[in-house]
């Protein structure tokens, strides 16, 4: 099971979706992430966390959060997330958001890409 999305997932994003989702971010000791134009993983230390105004001034417009499980969880939070194990088919998981006054479900075999799915389709 993976912990968090893709550098790859990342590039699926539209230009208002990254903006979105940069503006939703807010660095923390640990979090990874990418910078717009490069794909390599960084992570966010106690050196940024020391200069945190300078990271969020200098930095953070150009990279993008590679979000664990409980970030999609926390950014999907207003959409009243229900996240589980299909019972009936084995290795299925099945996310459900509120979303524009009506139910949304996405189905994926690993609960990342379907929380993915739905960040994806609420930014």
């Amino acid at each position: 099971m993976k912990q968090r999305i893709t550098a790859d997932q990342l590039q699926q994003l539209t230009t208002e979706q990254r903006d979105k989702l940069k503006e939703w971010w807010m660095p923390r000791f640990s979090d990874l992430f990418i910078f717009e134009d490069h794909c390599d993983e960084n992570l966010f230390d106690e050196e940024d966390e020391v200069n945190i105004n300078f990271f969020i001034a200098k930095i953070k417009p150009y990279g993008l959060p590679l979000l664990s499980i409980g970030q999609c969880l926390s950014l999907l939070e207003p959409y009243t997330p229900k996240l589980g194990m299909d019972h009936e088919k084995y290795g299925i998981w099945n996310l459900e958001i509120w979303f524009e006054g009506k139910p949304k479900k996405f189905t994926k075999k690993d609960p990342v890409d379907a929380l993915f799915e739905a960040v994806k389709s609420v930014l």
